[in-house]
Order: structure tokens, then C-alpha cells, then sequence
């Protein structure tokens, strides 16, 4: 019996290394050609991904994927966007299924829209990187060290974000796209410093921003469509929402607080309203010319309900302004009250 079982062994364990070498170098097979029909559906979208050179590896145990200098060139309202990383790497665990990872190598440069867009982002090597897990749900998880935004118009560039870290957390629930899909959206980044922001408040202190919002109807932005506009507004009609459950930024003398739902018009322009705190914004009412004393706006979002406490996930979360933010028909409305600001627009 002993001699039988070793026999076994010995014939059974090369013939299980062969069958999974044979597999591997079949799926590696299957995964180069699965890489060039999507290039090609999407060149025919209108779409071109150009890889420098194509790298396939991994053996035994995972098939990784490479391309050295990525360039993707597709077209935005009828114009030319260009989108080149220097590399990107993907690594599939074959005896972790369900579970994918990716990492981008900076810098990563976009251009396009006749120079109306000229961005480049930068990160530590190869530290930024997506982590695919499950199957319903489906996470998408995206870390990042050190990342920085930074605008090329103009010439010289121009710092438009930076952060120390950076954590995006999508979450799909229902496995494959449906009518019903939510996307599940967590956003964390510490450390990060905005200039536009920084010197509208005086506060060029770094910051810590949380977010945690959901969009549903996912699947009408996913929908085959010639352009963004044909996709917002297929979501529009099947009754699409960003529900903003909540959002955090605080700096040191400075804090805003936010939470709404939000849909699109017909024009394209965020429809909703928004309930929003802030404190430390007594630069901002000098900026704008606002009243100081005890009715001024700053005490009225300062003034906390007696008995009340702040947010569990922040002990000086601001109080809310008693009225709402609203975005309505292009434009930004305190209340009932309108300003002179004009709505984000998605297209």
C-alpha cells in the first residue's frame, strides 16, 4: 500500500505541475488575446490605446500584465484628449480569485480640448494602486502617497491639488450592471493642501478632506452612447441621483460640512440642494463686503442648538446653515435668495 501511494505521488504531482503549466500558459494566451479585441472594439469607438511595449508574466502562481508608456487618445465634444502614463502593471492572483491589483507608474499627463485641459499628476513609484476584490459586491479601491495635480496651461505649471494620501473606495452592490445598481463611493485624503481654497480662506494650512456619497442608476451612465451628454441624460430620465450622505473638509482655522442629493437638468447643470455648515470664515465675509456684529453669518453657523453636540465623526463638526444650498436652473440660490454663482455642469 505504501509503495502503491508513493507511486501515486510520484506520477501524480508532475502531472498536476504539467496540466497547471499548460493552464497558465493558456490563460496568458487568453488574456493577449482578450487585450488586443478590446483595442481594437475600442479603435472603433473612436478610441486608440497605444502600449509601448506589451508584458505578460507571472508564472506560476499569478499572470501579471504590463505595458511601458500607456497613451490613450479618444475625442471630447469633437476634440482630441490625449491621457499618457509612463506605465501601468497588473497582477492577477490566480489562487485568490476574485481579486485583481494595479499599479500606475507617474507621471501621468492629459492634454486635449484645444489646451482648454493641460494636467499632470505625479505620485511615488508605483504607489499608486487599484485593488479589484469580489464579485457582489464588487470594490474598487484606489491608494495613493504623495499625489499632486498639477495645471500645465500657460506654460509654467500651477499647483491645483496635492495630498500626503489619498484612499478611493467604490463599492458596487448587485454584481453586474443592472437598472437598479448604487455605486457606493468613500473618499479619504490627508494632508492635502488646495491653493485656489487656501488663499480664499487665508488658511494655507494642510487639510483633511472625508466623503461619502452614492450614485444610483449606474448603469444609464454605463450605457453605449456617442458622448457624455447622451450618458447624463439617459440617467436623468431613469431617475439617476448623487446623494451626497456626507462630506468634511478641516483645516486648522477653517471647516466646511455638507450633505444633499443632486440629479442633472436637461442642460446638463446639477439640480438639487444641499444643507452646508462652515466655521472660521470670517475672511470670506470681509471678501465679500458681509456685515460683522451678532446677526452676521459667521455667528448664525457658529451658534450651536443648546444641548447639542457635534458629529460622531468629527467633535467640532460646524453646525448647518438654516437654510439649504439650492442649484437651480444654472444657478446657486442661498434659500430663496439667488447668487451670482452659476452650477456645476457635468458636460
Amino acid at each position: 500500500m505504501g509503495k502503491r501511494l508513493a507511486k501515486i505521488i510520484a506520477l501524480g504531482i508532475p502531472a498536476i505541475a504539467l496540466v497547471w503549466c499548460a493552464s497558465w500558459y493558456a490563460l496568458s494566451a487568453y488574456a493577449k488575446n482578450r487585450i488586443d479585441a478590446f483595442m481594437a472594439a475600442e479603435k472603433n469607438k473612436g478610441r486608440e490605446y497605444q502600449c509601448a511595449r506589451l508584458n505578460i508574466g507571472g508564472f506560476p502562481f499569478s499572470l501579471t500584465v504590463g505595458c511601458e508608456t500607456l497613451k490613450i487618445s479618444a475625442r471630447s465634444k469633437g476634440e482630441p484628449v490625449e491621457v499618457e502614463l509612463a506605465g501601468v502593471q497588473g497582477e492577477f492572483r490566480l489562487l485568490r480569485p476574485g481579486y485583481a491589483e494595479a499599479s500606475l507608474i507617474a507621471p501621468m499627463n492629459i492634454h486635449g480640448i484645444n489646451g482648454r485641459i493641460a494636467v499632470r499628476s505625479q505620485w511615488e513609484s508605483k504607489q499608486l494602486r487599484l485593488g479589484l476584490q469580489g464579485f457582489s459586491p464588487t470594490v474598487l479601491r484606489i491608494t495613493a502617497r504623495n499625489l499632486s495635480v498639477d495645471s500645465l496651461q500657460g506654460g509654467a505649471p500651477q499647483r491645483e491639488f496635492e495630498a500626503a494620501t489619498v484612499l478611493a473606495v467604490f463599492e458596487l452592490r448587485g454584481g453586474e450592471f443592472g437598472p437598479s445598481n448604487d455605486l457606493n463611493i468613500r473618499l479619504q485624503a490627508g494632508g492635502a493642501l488646495l491653493p485656489v481654497l487656501d488663499s480664499f480662506v487665508e488658511d494655507q494650512s494642510p487639510a483633511s478632506i472625508n466623503a461619502i456619497a452614492r450614485v444610483n442608476r449606474l448603469a444609464a451612465i454605463l450605457t453605449p452612447a456617442n458622448n457624455l451628454a447622451e450618458r447624463v441624460e439617459a440617467w436623468r430620465t431613469t431617475g439617476g441621483t448623487l446623494n451626497i450622505r456626507n462630506f468634511l473638509l478641516e483645516k486648522q482655522n477653517f471647516q466646511f460640512a455638507g450633505s444633499g442629493e443632486f440629479t442633472a437638468n436637461q442642460q446638463g447643470f446639477l439640480e438639487g440642494s444641499m444643507q452646508i455648515g462652515a466655521s472660521g470664515i470670517s475672511s470670506l465675509m470681509r471678501r465679500f463686503g458681509l456685515p460683522a456684529g451678532s446677526f452676521a453669518l459667521e455667528n448664525i453657523l457658529n451658534r450651536r442648538p443648546r444641548g447639542s453636540r457635534g458629529d460622531a465623526t468629527s467633535g467640532n463638526r460646524p453646525p448647518m446653515l438654516p437654510v439649504p444650498v439650492v442649484f437651480r436652473n444654472g444657478r446657486v440660490f442661498l434659500g430663496p435668495v439667488s447668487t451670482r454663482l452659476s452650477a456645476p455642469r457635468l458636460y
